[in-house]
């Protein structure tokens, strides 16, 4: 099958069935690691931007911010570069290597949070800087507010 867009690839329907691993009984086993990105997380980034696309007017804005150290980054990266976004994934020093080249390899601009908040961990230091960066530019969309 050939697919026009990444994004459409997410079919949901790729599973593997396993007789008698319970006696007596099949089961299925999801392969969601054939959907771009490798997880379950690009229906979690096409549902975001989808939703951003309607209600923050991202398709005026043209740049994404989000946080993410993991697959979720890497599917919007995927999303907002087949979509033609930009995209700034806010992520910390605790990011696999391996999962900020890919985001990069995508365009993305990876900023990487070297201190975590005194109370919220990196979590709540990555969610900082987010707010810190859309009071300066309004050009930014979050995906979840």
């Amino acid at each position: 099958m050939i697919y026009q867009a990444a994004e459409s690839i997410n079919d949901g329907r790729v599973f593997l069935k396993i007789d008698e691993f319970i006696k007596n009984n099949s089961i299925y086993v999801k392969i969601e690691n054939m959907n771009p990105g490798g997880s379950i997380k690009i229906k979690t980034a096409i549902a975001l931007v989808d939703a951003a696309e309607k209600n923050l007017c991202l398709k005026n804005k043209k740049h994404v911010i989000e946080s993410s150290s993991g697959n979720l980054g890497i599917a919007l990266s995927i999303i907002c570069a087949a979509r033609k976004y930009k995209f700034t994934c806010v992520a910390d020093k605790n990011t696999l290597p391996h999962t900020i080249k890919v985001m990069k390899a995508y365009g993305v601009e990876v900023i990487i949070i070297e201190t975590p908040h005194p109370e919220r961990d990196y979590l709540g230091a990555r969610l900082d800087y987010i707010k810190q960066r859309l009071l300066s530019d309004t050009r930014l969309r979050p995906l979840i507010i």
